[in-house]
């Protein structure tokens, strides 16, 4: 849940009777069929977990929170990765390694540890110790390979992934509802949300058109007078930053 088009709400609104009551019903030319729906859902997201509400909850029972891996664990999986590549590694490249998750005010680049860091930097490090040569990875190949991960080169200039390649559509929604619109909004997802006059401007996400956002407000009760598209716009600094 997260990156689909459609809003998770409504995806997790469809699946409360067939999650409740192990059957679902389906129109086929206007005329109902029940379908048994003996499954076992799984749902998964990196968002908070406050996107579901307490009917999806109740549906939903057993949690399970992955956090991030802990430096040591991913330095394994590294060295795992590099066996399996049957590299050969000085001990000060590891600690280099190490060094890139390692709090700042420990010395280190304070860096989100990731398995799929370990898998990736393995492969990187094998290509660039081919290019320069060498017989073993050492802290040279290592720094030249992290300057070519680019999920690290990210992180180190502080620019969100799932925000590079979107644009961004600003939206006008005439209301007579104005605080209710703002709270449902930024459940939405909605940003630079503000007030003008009898309106309410707001960023989303370019996948989002007038209809969708016009429904999901008419699905939480609230009545929209008009809303218009006034703009769309790229993230020009991120393009810019990435470009360097």
């Amino acid at each position: 849940m997260g990156r689909q088009r459609d809003d998770h709400e409504l995806i997790l609104n469809r699946l409360i009777v067939p999650m409740e009551n192990k059957e679902d019903v389906v129109y086929v030319r206007g005329v109902p069929v029940v379908l048994q729906t003996h499954f076992i859902p799984a749902f998964s997201t990196n968002l908070d977990i406050s996107i579901m509400d307490e009917a999806h909850l109740r549906r939903a029972p057993l949690h399970i929170f992955l956090k991030n891996p802990d430096i040591e664990e991913v330095e394994e999986v590294f060295r795992r990765n590099l066996d399996k590549l049957d590299e050969s590694y000085e001990t000060e490249a590891m600690e280099r390694f190490k060094k890139v998750y390692i709090p700042q005010k420990d010395g280190g680049e304070g860096l989100q540890p990731s398995f799929a860091h370990s898998r990736d930097l393995a492969q990187i490090c094998q290509a660039v110790r081919i290019n320069m040569n060498k017989n073993t990875i050492d802290t040279e190949v290592m720094e030249d390979a992290l300057d070519k991960h680019v999920l690290i080169v990210l992180q180190r200039m502080n620019i969100d992934i799932a925000q590079i390649a979107h644009k961004t559509r600003s939206f006008r929604v005439k209301t007579s509802d104005m605080k209710k619109t703002y709270d449902v909004l930024s459940h939405y997802g909605a940003s630079a949300l503000s007030f003008e006059n009898d309106s309410l401007l707001f960023d989303v996400d370019e996948s989002n058109s007038p209809t969708e956002i016009a429904e999901y407000l008419a699905g939480k009760d609230i009545k929209v007078e008009k809303i218009d598209l006034i703009a769309e716009s790229e993230k020009e600094l991120r393009r810019t930053l990435l470009n360097w």
